[in-house]
């Protein structure tokens, strides 16, 4: 007897525990799931300033034009690290030094993203799109053993691009 009233007891807990994890799916916004009116339950009313509501609309245009797709990648676009391996204010040798030096990584490293970038009155080429800082000193490591003579390379912010799903 025992037994049967263990494992009913069991039965019992684990069922309560699965219908409280329950997912309900709800197209609903919660403000008017809670101030919808039931039956035998009290009636909730929300004061609000209408400011939060062109805040929530605003964060929610950001969240979306954070995602980018390209070539049948989507990805999200935020703050992360690039390897800044060139920088040069010279106008004609600069941009003919940064576009050289991104064919070369291009060669050796072709999985790797370069971008030349101009930003007067510099010329800059930065490499890879990371999201931590180990991940682009890992790599910082290996392209300086790739390319020895490069000599000023470092790590920068940067705003970059992370693929979270292939179609």
């Amino acid at each position: 007897m025992s037994k049967y009233f263990t494992s009913l007891l069991l039965v019992f807990c684990l069922s309560q525990v699965l219908y409280s994890q329950e997912y309900h799916h709800s197209e609903k916004k919660i403000l008017d799931h809670l101030t919808t009116p039931t039956i035998n339950k009290g009636r909730i009313r929300i004061y609000q300033d209408s400011r939060l509501d062109s805040l929530m609309s605003k964060h929610k245009i950001e969240a979306q034009s954070n995602l980018e797709i390209t070539e049948n990648v989507a990805y999200v676009v935020g703050r992360g690290y690039r390897i800044q391996i060139f920088s040069g204010n010279n106008q004609r040798e600069s941009k003919n030094q940064a576009y050289a030096m991104e064919q070369e990584i291009k060669e050796r490293m072709p999985k790797l993203d370069t971008y030349v970038t101009f930003n007067q009155p510099f010329w800059k080429l930065r490499v890879g799109n990371f999201r931590t800082y180990e991940e682009a000193q890992a790599m910082l490591r290996n392209i300086k053993k790739e390319f020895p003579s490069w000599k000023e390379m470092f790590i920068s912010n940067d705003v970059v691009k992370y693929p979270i799903r292939r179609y």
